[in-house]
């Protein structure tokens, strides 16, 4: 009790400006850790601390990095060879590079595996999301594109479940990634795009799926359905360009050019805001998995928010008006930051501030798959 309330003190007398401070560095050695909340790290494991701690931020981007450079990567897989191919290589990437990246002896092949996580990381819903539009009509795409975010939401759920009882980040990280493992099953599960399929000249394949979905839906299809012209009358089977689609034809013609450059704003201003929000959630409360649990039930009413909204105000307006919510939001509560007396003011803005971002990041995937046609609707919602 007396080294707690010793503790306690020295605390309280690091914001007290009234007792002097000497800056000294540290050694690992003279380091006592708090495994009140965790029973082990990789800030204490592999020693990202004193003159080191500028390393625990830069591991902890390299998974970002990685999902930003896989958006590109996975993008581009997905239009050409396949959505399933590009969402079983997500799938390597995470569970091979999550299971290994538990057993790794330095911090420097930690990273290098956190990076290909991130890779895999973004195909996990990207491509998943691109499938599910793909699937289903266009009467019923936006509620598709909608209706994944939620199940989303409840895996970071899950994994703050798992935190929580979990405190030991070796044991934490083979349970997370393990059950990855199942989705190899998909492959035989789940068939390919029809709508790829058609899009990239295999109408045969296409003929096949879509008429084995039509058997299990006892649905009676025309005869003529797949003939090239009735494909065409009914704008199913896109003009296919004599090159193979890539990165360079989001900007051909000037209009594409304008409507991609719109875009990558918008992703990189949703981006920003949803992430910041959600790594920063964590200080929010004195409990951390409070917190985080907080900030991904927000996320929730978001999504149900824009099911109702959409279809009667369109996709601009609500886009607009949520990324003014988000943006004014996030801007108050950090203007709060550290008043105690608004500090529960503070916790509302915040969350409001990531209400706003979840539901801007559920709106930039639909609309992005909307504006852009699919032989290179992949590398669009990537890029």
């Amino acid at each position: 009790m007396a080294n707690e309330e010793t503790c306690n003190e020295y605390i309280e007398s690091l914001d007290d400006p009234k007792v002097s401070k000497i800056v000294s560095n540290c050694t690992f050695e003279d380091l006592i850790f708090d495994h009140s909340i965790v029973t082990s790290s990789i800030v204490q494991d592999y020693d990202f601390t004193c003159d080191r701690n500028y390393l625990r931020q830069l591991y902890g981007v390299l998974y970002m990095v990685g999902m930003g450079i896989g958006s590109y990567i996975m993008g581009a897989i997905s239009d050409k060879f396949g959505r399933m191919k590009a969402l079983m290589l997500g799938v390597l990437l995470v569970s091979g590079s999550g299971i290994l990246g538990a057993f790794m002896p330095d911090q420097h092949s930690y990273g290098i595996l956190r990076f290909l996580t991130g890779i895999g990381g973004n195909a996990f819903f990207m491509v998943t999301f691109v499938i599910c539009v793909e699937y289903v009509g266009p009467k019923y795409t936006m509620l598709s594109g909608l209706i994944i975010e939620i199940p989303f939401a409840l895996g970071e759920l899950v994994l703050g479940l798992e935190a929580y009882f979990i405190r030991d980040w070796v044991t934490l990280q083979l349970v997370a990634h393990i059950p990855v493992l199942l989705l190899f099953g998909l492959w035989f599960l789940i068939p390919e795009s029809p709508r790829w399929l058609l899009a990239t000249g295999r109408l045969d394949e296409a003929q096949k799926i879509v008429r084995k979905g039509a058997k299990i839906n006892n649905k009676e299809l025309p005869e003529d359905i797949f003939k090239t012209d009735t494909l065409e009358n009914e704008s199913l089977l896109p003009s296919i360009p004599e090159e193979n689609p890539s990165f360079l034809d989001l900007f051909k013609p000037k209009l594409m050019f304008f409507r991609s450059l719109n875009m990558m704003y918008q992703w990189f201003s949703v981006t920003m805001c949803y992430y910041g929000l959600t790594f920063a959630s964590v200080d929010l409360l004195e409990d951390p998995y409070l917190n985080f649990a907080l900030s991904c039930f927000i996320e929730i009413p978001g999504y149900l928010f824009c099911i109702f909204v959409m279809a009667c105000w369109g996709r601009k307006p609500i886009l607009s008006f949520l990324q003014v919510v988000s943006g004014l939001s996030c801007i108050a509560a950090g203007l709060l930051y550290g008043i105690k007396s608004l500090e529960i003011l503070q916790i509302i803005l915040s969350l409001i501030g990531k209400f706003g971002a979840s539901a801007c990041f559920a709106i930039v995937y639909v609309y992005t798959a909307e504006l852009f046609p699919t032989v290179i609707r992949n590398t669009a919602i990537g890029n």
